[in-house]
Order: C-alpha cells, then sequence, then structure tokens
C-alpha cells in the first residue's frame, strides 16, 4: 500500500513525490489511498499515461484556469473534478482508495473515518465526487460546514486521520511534516 497523506497548500510537492514515483518504481502490484489533498495526487498514480502527458493535459490546464479565477478556494476543487472528468487520459480508479471523514450529527461519534474503495464506486465521475468530499474545506471551499454526496455528510479526510491505519511498517508511506 502507498498512503498518500494530506498535504494542503504542499500538494504541489507531492505531486512531484508522486510523479517521480510512478516513472522510476512498479506500481502494478500496489495500492495507493489518498486523503485530502493526496485523493487528488495519488490519481497521477493511477495511470499508464507518461508524466509529460499527465502534466500537458491535466496540471498545466488546472493551474491556468486556477490563475484565471478570483475565486480561487471556492472554484479548486470544480476546476479539479472538471479537468480530471474531461480528460481522455484512462485512470485506473479502481484500484485507489479514497480516505474521508464522514460527519453525522445524530449519532454520539459525529466524526467518522471512512475509506472508500475504487472498486465499489460506481464509474470515475463517482470517485472524483468522493475525492472533491476527502478534500473540503469549509473555510475555503464553501459556506457550508460539510459537503453533501449521496445522503452522506463529509468534510476533509484529514480530520479523522483515516489515512493512519495504513501507517505501519509494511506500506509506503509519504507526507508533507510542516
Amino acid at each position: 500500500i502507498i498512503s498518500i497523506s494530506p498535504g494542503g497548500y504542499l500538494g504541489l510537492y507531492m505531486l512531484g513525490v508522486s510523479l517521480y514515483i510512478r516513472d522510476n518504481y512498479d506500481l502494478k502490484d500496489y495500492e495507493i489511498i489518498g486523503t485530502s489533498a493526496g485523493s487528488w495526487i495519488k490519481l497521477l498514480l493511477l495511470t499508464e499515461s507518461s508524466s509529460d502527458i499527465l502534466i500537458t493535459n491535466i496540471i498545466i490546464p488546472i493551474i491556468k484556469n486556477i490563475s484565471n479565477q478570483k475565486l480561487l478556494n471556492k472554484n479548486l476543487l470544480d476546476t479539479l473534478f472538471i479537468s480530471f472528468n474531461n480528460t481522455k487520459i484512462k485512470f485506473n480508479y479502481y484500484k485507489g482508495h479514497i480516505g474521508l471523514t464522514e460527519i453525522n450529527f445524530n449519532k454520539f461519534n459525529i466524526i467518522n473515518s471512512k475509506i472508500i474503495n475504487g472498486s465499489d464506486c460506481y464509474n470515475f465521475e463517482d470517485y472524483l465526487n468522493y475525492c472533491k468530499c476527502s478534500s473540503f474545506i469549509p473555510i475555503l471551499f464553501g459556506n457550508n460546514i460539510y459537503v453533501e454526496y449521496n445522503k452522506t455528510k463529509y468534510l476533509d479526510g484529514w480530520l479523522s486521520k483515516s489515512y493512519e491505519k495504513y501507517e505501519n511498517y509494511n506500506n509506503i508511506i509519504f507526507k508533507i511534516i510542516t
């Protein structure tokens, strides 16, 4: 298992590490989990396309789109969703996992860790919606305190530290410590 923990605004550094790993190591026998910003970055490990193709067709358009927006944070998740969903690059999303923070106001323990397996998603669009849920930070991305998808409320996956269950000596973990 390769676990990509939350990186926040340092996600670009994690992006570089991810591209290096995918270009220099055989990842076909690894399962990959990403949480928060890592949920988007891990997608780059789930394709056989070259780094040049990924940079040209996904990374550069995202950066251009973001630089043209006045409301960067509010539109960032939609920009990521559209960029990944509209590309012709094939992602093996069914091999990836997404760490989420599920909230339920009707239970005593309102915040729960949840892992979505790519193989449980209906399609790539469903998978991308869970990536949005994993990286939703209320102050940055909207007026609501949560995002709702499939009748479930979510916050940024970092809050429940859903990725930590994978942190043992048998797994490859990379995260940015600030």
